[in-house]
C-alpha cells in the first residue's frame, strides 16, 4: 500500500464553479489592497538569514534575499530574485523579465511567467512573446486583459499603470459607441479603441469603473484610476473605493479632513490609501446631484457638503422621513405619509412620503393607478384598506431604508432590502444591487450603462430608458473576465479557474456546443457545496465549458486536476503535481518513476508518473 500522504485525483470535472460574481479576496491588516511588485531594496543586520533565488521571502522580504531583491506576487506569495540582463544571467526555470524594479530573474509557473503552455495551468496557454499565461478567448473593448492576443487582431492589451490591463481593439471600420480611436498608452505608436472620457469627446478616459472615494465596490478595478484601490474592513466587512496618496505629501497627510494615508500592508511598504479615520465609510457622501446621493445615502436622504454626512429628508419629496400627510402634501398636493406595512420587512413601521399615482378622477369609480408616474425601483401601490386607493408610490421593497450594498454586489439573501439604492436586479443566474437612472452618467461607473426597466428586477438594454431605466453590466459575456470588481456574467455562469475567472457557458454532453478551445466538462456548482462525512465535498452537477489546455508533468495543481493537461493531479502532502498515464519509467521525465497509485474517485490503482521521493 502507498502511504496515505500520496493520491491520484482524476478529472474529467470543473473543480470550482462560481455563479455571478466571483469570490470576493481581501486581506491585509485591518484593510486590503491588492500588493503587486518588488518591495524597495533594503539590507540586513542579520546575515545568516538571507536565502538564495527563488527562497520564500514572505515575511522577511528585501532582507531574506542574497541578493536584496524579493519579488511580490500578492499578499501570500513572494519569493528571491535577483537582477539580470539578459537571459544568460538567470538559472533554468528562470526568465529575465522587466518588474517595478527592472529586469529580474523570475520563476516560470509562478504570477502567469511562462516559456511554454505547460507553465500554464487551468485551461491557460503561453503568449511567449509577453512571457505571460493567459486565456484563449477574445474580449471586447476595455475587457480585463494579459494578452494581445485576447484583444482580437490587431488588438492592444494596455497597461492604465499599476498593472491594470484592458482590450483596446484595433480602430478598423470604427470603434462602438462610446469609445475613440486614439494612442495606446504601452503600444508604442499603435492605436486603438479607448473609452470616450464624458464631458470630453475629443479626449479619451480610463476602462477603470471611476467609481469615487467611498463608493462600493468588490475589487480594484472598479475604483478610480490607476492606483485607487478597492478596501475591506475586514471586521465588518464593508468594502469601498480608497484613493491612491503619498505620506511625505502635506505633512504626512494629504487626504480629506476625517480621512488618513494609511499603509495597508501594515509593514510600511504599501500600497498607501486614503481611509475613513473611523473605518467606514457609513453615512460619507459628497454629492451634489440626486442619482449620486442615492447611491452614497440611499433613498429619500441629502448630503450635508458641509461635514459630508447624510441626512434624511424632511421636505415632503418621495421618501422623505413624515409623521403625518401634512408634512408630505406641501403646497396642497396629494403625497401622502405611508406606512411600511410590508410582511416580514426589518422596516416594519417605517413612515415616509409617497407620491400620487392616481389617475382619472379619484375617489370613484373611474379611479385607477399610473405606474408610470413612479421612477425604478418604485411601484404604484394602494394604500388603502385592501389596498385601495389613495395610489401612492413607494418602493417595491415596501421600505425607503437602505441597505449597505452598492453596485454590483449581491441581494440575493434580502432582495432590494440589502441594497443602498433599494434597487435590485437579475443577471443571469445572480441578484445584484443597482440603481435607478434615466441616463448612462448616473450609473457612476464607466463600465455600467442605464438600460430600460422591465418591472421592478429585469431589465431591456435593447431599449433606451422609458421613461425609467435601471444601470446594468457592459459585457458579461462568454469568455470576458468576472473576477471581483467586473460586471456580473449574464447568463450567471462564472467559471472559477482558481488562475482566472471567466464567464461561461452550460452545455451538452458533448464538445460540439462549446466554441473552439472549450470542452464540456462536469462540475459543481460553488454555492452547494456540501461536506461528507469523509471529508469530501457534493454539490449540485451542471455541465459547462472549460477551456483546454493545463501544466504539464510536474506542474502544479493545487487548484486540482482541472488544473493539469492530464487532468490527472497526484495529491500529496509536500504539494500537488500533475502526472501522466504511464506503462514504463521511460514514459515519464528523468528521476520520475511509473508506479501504481490509488485512485480518489474509486479507489483502484492506477499506473501514473511519480516524482522522486515517493516511496510505497
Amino acid at each position: 500500500m502507498f502511504p496515505r500522504a500520496l493520491g491520484l485525483m482524476r478529472a474529467n470535472a470543473v473543480d470550482r464553479l462560481v455563479l455571478g460574481l466571483g469570490g470576493r479576496a481581501f486581506g491585509a491588516a485591518l484593510l486590503f489592497a491588492a500588493l503587486i511588485g518588488v518591495s524597495a531594496c533594503g539590507s540586513s543586520t542579520n546575515q545568516t538569514a538571507k536565502a538564495g533565488l527563488g527562497a520564500n521571502c514572505l515575511s522577511a522580504r528585501n532582507d531574506g534575499c542574497n541578493s536584496d531583491l524579493c519579488l511580490v506576487l500578492d499578499t501570500s506569495t513572494a519569493y528571491c530574485t535577483q537582477p539580470c540582463q539578459g537571459q544568460t544571467d538567470c538559472p533554468t526555470g528562470f526568465l529575465c523579465l522587466s518588474s517595478p524594479a527592472g529586469m529580474v530573474c523570475q520563476a516560470r509557473g509562478a504570477g502567469g511567467v511562462c516559456a511554454q503552455d505547460v507553465d500554464c495551468s487551468a485551461g491557460l496557454q503561453c503568449d511567449t512573446t509577453s512571457a505571460r499565461c493567459y486565456i484563449a478567448v477574445t474580449r471586447s473593448a476595455c475587457g480585463v486583459c494579459t494578452s494581445d492576443k485576447q484583444c482580437g487582431t490587431g488588438g492592444t492589451c494596455h497597461n492604465e499603470g499599476d498593472g491594470d490591463g484592458f482590450c483596446a481593439p484595433a480602430c478598423g471600420a470604427g470603434c462602438p459607441t462610446g469609445f475613440l480611436c486614439g494612442a495606446v498608452a504601452d503600444g508604442g505608436s499603435a492605436t486603438g479603441c479607448l473609452p470616450e472620457k464624458p464631458g470630453s469627446p475629443s479626449t479619451v478616459g480610463t476602462c477603470r469603473g471611476g467609481r469615487p472615494l467611498c463608493a462600493a465596490c468588490t475589487g480594484n478595478v472598479e475604483c478610480g484610476g490607476p492606483g485607487d484601490l478597492c478596501v475591506r474592513n475586514l471586521i465588518s466587512g464593508e468594502a469601498f473605493c480608497g484613493v491612491k496618496c503619498d505620506p511625505s505629501a502635506d505633512g504626512g497627510n494629504p487626504c480629506d479632513t476625517n480621512f488618513s494615508c494609511t499603509d495597508l500592508s501594515g509593514r510600511g511598504s504599501g500600497p498607501y490609501q486614503c481611509v475613513p479615520n473611523s473605518g467606514t465609510c457609513s453615512g460619507f457622501c459628497d454629492g451634489t446631484d440626486s442619482a449620486t446621493v442615492a447611491r452614497e445615502c440611499g433613498l429619500g436622504s441629502t448630503c450635508n457638503l458641509a461635514t459630508h454626512a447624510c441626512q434624511r429628508r424632511t421636505d415632503g419629496a418621495l421618501c422623505a422621513a413624515c409623521n403625518s400627510d401634512d408634512q408630505c402634501a406641501i403646497d396642497g398636493g396629494t403625497a401622502r405619509c405611508v406606512d411600511n406595512r410590508t410582511a416580514g420587512s426589518p422596516f416594519l413601521g417605517e413612515t415616509f412620503c409617497g407620491s400620487d399615482c392616481s389617475t382619472g378622477v379619484c375617489p370613484g369609480a373611474g379611479c385607477g393607478k399610473n405606474a408610470a408616474l413612479c421612477p425604478a425601483g418604485f411601484e404604484c401601490t394602494g394604500i388603502g384598506v385592501g389596498g385601495a386607493w389613495p395610489y401612492q408610490c413607494a418602493p417595491v421593497r415596501g421600505s425607503c431604508e437602505g441597505g449597505l450594498q452598492g453596485l454590483g454586489e449581491s441581494c440575493a439573501a434580502h432582495g432590494a432590502d440589502d441594497c443602498i439604492s433599494g434597487v435590485c436586479a437579475q443577471f443571469g443566474t445572480e441578484q445584484e444591487c443597482t440603481l435607478a437612472c434615466s441616463r448612462d452618467s448616473d450609473c457612476q461607473d464607466s463600465r455600467w450603462h442605464c438600460c430600460d426597466a422591465v418591472g421592478s428586477t429585469a431589465y431591456d438594454c435593447s431599449k433606451a430608458p422609458s421613461p425609467h431605466g435601471v444601470c446594468a453590466p457592459v459585457g458579461g459575456s462568454f469568455g470576458d473576465d468576472c473576477s471581483p470588481g467586473s460586471p456580473p456574467c449574464q447568463n450567471g455562469i462564472c467559471l472559477d479557474l482558481g488562475t482566472a475567472q471567466i464567464c461561461s457557458q452550460t452545455c451538452g454532453s458533448t464538445s460540439a456546443t462549446c466554441p473552439t478551445g472549450f470542452s464540456c466538462e462536469q462540475g459543481t456548482t460553488a454555492g452547494s457545496i456540501t461536506q461528507s462525512a469523509d471529508g469530501g465535498t457534493s454539490g449540485d452537477s451542471i455541465s459547462v465549458c472549460f477551456p483546454n489546455g493545463g501544466g504539464g508533468v510536474g506542474a502544479d495543481c493545487t487548484f486540482g486536476p482541472a488544473a493539469c493537461k492530464s487532468h490527472l493531479c497526484l495529491k500529496k502532502d509536500s504539494g500537488n503535481v500533475c502526472t501522466a498515464a504511464c506503462t514504463l519509467n521511460s514514459d515519464c521525465p528523468a528521476s520520475w518513476s511509473c508506479l501504481p497509485v490509488n485512485d480518489a474517485t474509486d479507489n483502484n490503482q492506477s499506473s501514473v508518473c511519480v516524482p522522486p521521493g515517493t516511496n510505497p
